[in-house]
């Protein structure tokens, strides 16, 4: 073994701390900045024919571990990145799925008198709370409780009665 190679795991004892707290600062998480400053215990022994040509240690071993953070992040990045193109490619029969039934409830929504039609619309599409919705209809609060109720109740009777086959099926 190179005299070089010796030297490195004090240098990185030395370092060791230091360098943990950077990591974690960009990392965000103990237990990621453990893992990578181990890796740069690894990657210091791989390159330690170098340490000879190494003017200033602490930015020679702050290169390294940024270099290790940044190739961290570039793997995590692959990772989300397939993760979601596997949910997009798992969540496209379900997608499918929902919008047909929020087309089917929009119809069947068109389908209410109006009264009820307007306050679950409101409430449910628009996010109103029911307070807004009766001064908005200029009714009492009751009375606007009763017509988001009611409007529900037959929507979702013209849902099971639209749906029938397939909730028997």
């Amino acid at each position: 073994m190179k005299e070089e190679c010796k030297a490195v795991f004090p240098i990185y004892l030395e370092f060791k701390d230091e360098i943990q707290r950077h990591i974690l600062k960009k990392v965000k998480s103990k237990e990621v900045a453990e893992d990578l400053t181990s890796q740069l215990a690894l990657k210091l022994y791989s390159s330690c024919e170098k340490l000879h040509d190494v003017n200033n240690l602490r930015a020679w071993i702050y290169r390294i571990a940024s270099n290790t953070v940044i190739d961290y992040f570039r793997d995590e990045q692959k990772k989300q990145s397939q993760s979601i193109s596997d949910d997009l490619l798992e969540d496209e029969d379900e997608d499918f799925v929902n919008i047909a039934v929020e087309n089917c409830v929009l119809q069947l929504l068109e389908q209410l008198p109006d009264k009820y039609k307007e306050a679950v619309r409101m409430s449910d599409l628009e996010g109103v709370n029911q307070k807004k919705i009766a001064e908005k209809l200029n009714i009492s609060y009751s009375a606007a409780k009763m017509r988001v109720q009611r409007g529900r109740e037959s929507l979702k009777s013209k849902f099971y009665e639209c749906c029938s086959c397939v909730t028997e099926g």
